[in-house]
């Protein structure tokens, strides 16, 4: 099944109802929220490269530290990632590339759960701030 949203359409979210029908067997319906969400936009641009600003989109708290190791839950069964090596929150410089990284401490969200949905970049070339221990660059 395919969703046309025209363009322009501005940010929101609507209910859908699906039904699927076939000869011989029961219908089955489905309500679902279908959400138009803008682009993500650039937080920075170095020659060729544009940084991508996740701000908005971080939903989830992944990390935890070794004195407070309750606090993330990456998996839904309470594992984390260790925040103790990861950067504080703030600007953070990999390979040149600067990213804003999230606190790695406490229960603030700190990871971009995806949950289905798409995450938009604008077209070009796209810098990509991870936690690894390199960013990657996306083409």
């Amino acid at each position: 099944m395919d969703v046309s949203v025209p363009a322009k359409t501005a940010p929101g979210s609507c209910t859908a109802r699906i039904t699927a029908t076939a000869k011989g067997v029961k219908s089955v319906e489905r309500v679902t929220t279908i959400e138009v969400r803008a682009a993500a936009r650039c937080a920075a641009e170095a020659g060729e490269q544009r940084a991508v600003d996740l701000g908005e989109e971080v939903n989830h708290d992944g990390t935890a530290t070794v004195a407070a190791s309750g606090e993330g839950d990456f998996d839904g069964a309470g594992r984390s990632h260790d925040g103790d090596p990861l950067p504080a929150a703030g600007p953070v410089a990999w390979d040149g590339v600067t990213c804003d990284a999230p606190d790695p401490p406490g229960t603030a969200g700190n990871l971009v759960e995806a949950r289905g949905r798409a995450v938009l970049p604008r077209p070009g070339r796209t810098a990509r701030c991870a936690w690894s221990p390199r960013p990657t660059t996306a083409r």
